[in-house]
């Protein structure tokens, strides 16, 4: 089972300030209250707070070696369970550069500690870290059977992109591909051997295959991106051949799941390419489990009730969500009056659609109504008809889903500055960069509420808010 930490990037730099002051050659030491993110490929450790000790919790500084005030110790744990969370504990090894370890100390100390942290607070897991100047290092308890594993890398994400720091002990373990395919030597010129590598790392999850979705899973495929979950419960139709990519006459016949008919398609670009298909509505636990294991979350969907569940989905278990979307608006006459679409990425810790008001929640309430009373309040006019389809033309969700991979392509090779919100006017036509503000009190994205949170969903206790970080 591989066990990751993951964190913002303002939340990274504000622990290194701390733990690194100027001209100070002591040891120094904190904790990080985490979510839990468990999935099956393993369990992420989500960063929400880090709290750090000063003199006044220190009973101990030198050199060599830091220790907590017990008192201090268990004002933590009260937070960390509370919280349902996880702990990861943090010191300091300031003359180590390049490649910090664990010393003895350490080994004795986490040896008495991570099982007092497992009976106290629960499995967890729960983590020890040790940082130099530009390395780190870090291992996690495993209660199944006794044993400290290694974690297997620690991710910041920013809105530059997503670095992944690689602890010592896993170094020899992470020697990084320099070949690549033919298939990508055009894209190796445009951003290099290690931006095609890094392109090929990432798990990506797409909500939504039918005119949008469709279009990005085949983009990815041709990228690199090898490893894919692909939710959505419906099967082809007819009236799905006019935009849905990849899509035949034989699979309206055979009646088949468009995951499926994505997944046949594939095999004929990238057999090795990894599918993990989920024939189920996103607010299915099977799919929200799985979208768990993922990098990014692309929503193809104009659904608001799916896109609250992406959003929501994005700030607790920290990770980018890239939200396309498209409208038309026909006339009597059949001529289109309106058109256009927008590409959103939310960055955990930088803001959410609901920072934006992206998302409508009045619609997206109604929509998870049962049948009846969906039925009976599009009858009033309140939401559009359980049966009406919308317009829908291939060339619209083309140009939306080509933003969409051009933003996540950026982003991962850093090719490109991400444009958060990018919208496109289907009339001009016109594509602008729409501004992307963080409300600071906004309930759902807040670093001392729901941020990171993971399975657990639940906010910090108010007294651990006031705690500095």
């Amino acid at each position: 089972m591989d066990v990751k930490i993951i964190t913002t990037k303002n939340m990274y730099d504000a622990m290194m300030s701390q733990l690194f002051p100027a001209n100070n050659p002591l040891e120094q030491f904190g904790f990080i209250v985490t979510g839990l993110s468990k999935h099956k490929d393993g369990i992420n450790l989500l960063c929400r707070k880090f709290i750090f000790a000063d003199e006044s919790c220190l009973i101990k500084q030198t050199r060599v070696s830091v220790v907590p005030d017990p008192r201090f110790v268990q004002y933590v744990w009260s937070i960390v369970k509370e919280c349902n969370g996880g702990l990861i504990t943090v010191h300091t090894h300031p003359f180590s550069k390049e490649h910090v370890s664990f010393s003895g100390i350490d080994d004795r100390s986490e040896a008495d500690s991570f099982p007092r942290e497992a009976e106290f607070l629960g499995e967890g897991p729960h983590a020890n870290m040790v940082l130099g100047t530009n390395s780190i290092d870090a291992r996690w308890y495993n209660t199944k059977d006794n044993n400290v594993l290694p974690v297997k890398e620690v991710k910041i994400v920013s809105e530059t992109g997503i670095k992944v720091l690689k602890p010592t002990s896993q170094i020899e373990d992470a020697a990084d591909r320099t070949d690549v395919e033919e298939i990508h030597d055009r894209q190796v010129l445009a951003f290099g051997k290690v931006g095609q590598n890094l392109l090929g790392k990432q798990k990506v999850g797409i909500v939504g295959c039918g005119g949008i979705g469709s279009i990005l899973f085949i983009l990815l495929v041709r990228l690199g991106v090898q490893d894919f979950v692909l939710i959505d419960h419906d099967r082809v139709e007819m009236s799905n051949l006019n935009r849905l990519a990849g899509s035949r006459l034989s699979d309206v016949k055979n009646k088949r799941l468009k995951v499926q008919m994505l997944a046949n398609y594939v095999c004929k670009i990238n057999p090795s390419a990894c599918i993990e298909m989920v024939p189920c509505s996103v607010f299915s636990s099977q799919a929200r489990s799985a979208l768990k294991s993922c990098d990014y979350i692309f929503g193809g969907t104009d659904n608001q009730s799916t896109r609250d569940l992406l959003n929501t989905h994005a700030i607790h278990h920290m990770m980018p969500y890239i939200d396309c979307g498209t409208g038309i608006q026909a006339g009597e006459h059949y001529n289109i009056e309106h058109a256009g679409g927008q590409v959103r990425t939310v960055i955990p810790g930088l803001g959410c659609l609901k920072c934006i008001d992206g998302i409508n929640m009045d619609i997206a309430k109604m929509e998870q109504l049962p049948k009846e009373q969906r039925e009976f309040m599009a009858q009033r006019g309140y939401i559009a008809g359980v049966n009406e389809h919308a317009p829908a033309v291939a060339s619209l969700n083309g140009v939306i889903a080509n933003l969409a991979i051009t933003e996540f392509m950026g982003h991962v090779t850093g090719c490109k500055p991400l444009s958060r919100y990018v919208y496109y006017n289907f009339l001009k036509p016109l594509v602008a960069p729409v501004e992307f503000p963080k409300k600071p009190d906004c309930f759902s994205c807040s670093e001392d509420t729901l941020l990171g949170c993971g399975d657990g969903g639940l906010t910090l206790p108010e007294y651990a808010i006031s705690c500095k970080v």
